[in-house]
């Protein structure tokens, strides 16, 4: 990437973006800037704010105060303004809602216990991946590769529901 294309990559990003960056390059320890590279961040800095920004920003300040669902609106007003916007997609894209994606053809098998033992249990294991098997826990470990070889072996052929708990947050 020659650095051209950095700044103009720079630029589309939010106006607090750039300014956390220019922030961040000017207060580390040992950096000297010469001429050019403090030209190149005044003009990150003094870029004009665009609509898009003022957008960006809304979804950053509703992603800081902890309004998740507020922010997925914000992002979903600008993707559908901005579709050709890489960073608006990007923001609509990483904030959608989780979704169950099935990796192998449906058991058939009735997961209800399953899921109602998710629903009373799964808050005790914050950060773990659980195999939940009927009514009961297989394993949970925050690596998932571990979950599956224990359930494995704990199960054989049998299929486990696996889910992640996720961590609690410190608000």
């Amino acid at each position: 990437m020659t650095v051209a294309e950095a700044i103009t990559t720079l630029r589309r990003l939010p106006r607090s973006t750039r300014e956390q960056i220019s922030a961040g390059l000017l207060g580390m320890d040992g950096f000297e800037p010469n001429e050019a590279t403090l030209t190149v961040i005044g003009d990150l800095e003094g870029a004009p704010r665009s609509p898009e920004d003022d957008e960006l920003d809304a979804v950053l300040r509703a992603l800081e105060s902890g309004d998740v669902n507020g922010a997925r609106r914000l992002a979903a007003t600008a993707a559908a303004r901005w579709p050709d916007s890489q960073s608006t997609q990007h923001f609509w894209r990483v904030l959608q809602p989780p979704r169950l994606l099935a990796t192998s053809p449906a058991s058939g098998r009735d997961r209800r216990r399953e899921f109602a033992w998710i629903r009373g249990h799964a808050a005790e294991y914050p950060g773990c991946w659980l195999a939940v098997f009927e009514d009961r826990l297989i394993a949970a470990d925050p690596d998932l590769g571990r979950v599956t070889t224990l359930t494995v072996g704990v199960l054989g052929d049998e299929k486990a529901l696996y889910f992640y708990s996720p961590p609690r947050t410190t608000e």
